[in-house]
């Protein structure tokens, strides 16, 4: 997916990729080696299932964020991997039992507030059952985060 900061224009066209992992350990080096190939600037990946504290997703040139799932490492957990050129800043995560999240808010040259775009990987598990409700609070948590007037692109595993 190709994503546009500023009215189309070539430079400001960012490349975010998706990947629901189950389990990402032992695919960090075929992780590394896709987003080099395809000059991929923005990663979300679902269902990483690390440990706290964990360094398995130290890539060369990228800053990433997790997001954990808070009752067992072996179920969910999110990460945001972002190229160190691009100019954003982390938002707290979003861990808990049925919903694990590591946003970020990308920062446009502009640094006006309301210009800013939120970019996060969801996962929520399958043994929960979401409801309108519940999208409705995770949409209108996103748009208070720069003060509604956020726009936001969200991927992952919904179930």
């Amino acid at each position: 997916m190709t994503f546009n900061l500023n009215n189309g224009q070539a430079s400001n066209t960012l490349k975010i990729g998706y990947w629901n992992s189950c389990g990402i350990t032992n695919k960090t080096n075929e992780l590394e080696a896709y987003i080099k190939k395809e000059g991929i600037q923005i990663m979300l990946v679902t269902e990483t299932r690390l440990e706290r504290n964990s360094k398995a997703l130290n890539i060369k040139g990228f800053h990433t964020y997790l997001a954990q799932n808070p009752t067992s490492h072996r179920k969910g957990g999110t990460a945001t991997i972002v190229n160190q050129n691009i100019r954003h800043t982390c938002l707290n995560p979003i861990e808990t039992d049925f919903m694990q999240s590591a946003p970020i808010a990308l920062i446009p040259s502009s640094r006006i507030r309301a210009d800013m775009t939120i970019v996060a990987p969801i996962y929520c598990p399958p043994v929960y059952k979401w409801t309108t409700e519940q999208f409705s609070k995770l949409f209108n948590h996103f748009e208070m985060l720069l003060d509604g007037k956020s726009k936001f692109i969200l991927g992952g595993d919904w179930n």
